[in-house]
């Protein structure tokens, strides 16, 4: 719970930094470019890719490819510490999801993942409720 409430706090502060501080936070967690689970195979249901990039206007988005392709603008980017990256995005139902993620060399996994309502999707790098792994993403070259 402490760690919700910290997540939390987290974003609040952050809601006033502008879009060039979320390239910077990108930047810095070394998370821009593509990752993929198995980056030697195309997309699929089974093989999500993600791309994260900042565009001209200095929008951050999360492109989630699969069999299908979503695109989803970050909000609120900050780079925690080392290996450990916070952001919001609003999902295609319109609900806002924060995510924790953390990165060791050239993977990353998301570690932690809430809605607005409270309700934890991701804890400990386990999906809620079964508590099967979220898997590891390769950053691909």
């Amino acid at each position: 719970m402490r760690l919700v409430v910290l997540l939390a706090a987290l974003i609040g502060l952050s809601a006033a930094t502008g879009m060039a501080s979320d390239k910077s936070a990108l930047d810095k967690a070394g998370v821009l470019g593509k990752w993929a689970m198995d980056c030697s195979q195309p997309p699929s249901a089974s093989n999500y890719h993600l791309i994260y990039a900042v565009g001209s206007d200095g929008t951050a988005t999360e492109t989630q490819r699969t069999s299908s392709e979503s695109v989803r603008k970050l909000r609120n980017v900050q780079f925690i510490s080392a290996g450990w990256l916070l952001y919001s995005y609003v999902d295609a139902d319109g609900e806002l999801l924060s995510i924790l993620t953390y990165s060791e060399g050239k993977r990353k996994k998301s570690w932690w993942s809430v809605g607005k309502d409270g309700k934890a999707f991701i804890m400990d790098g386990k999906f809620q409720p079964d508590g099967n792994a979220v898997p590891w993403f390769e950053k691909c070259q």
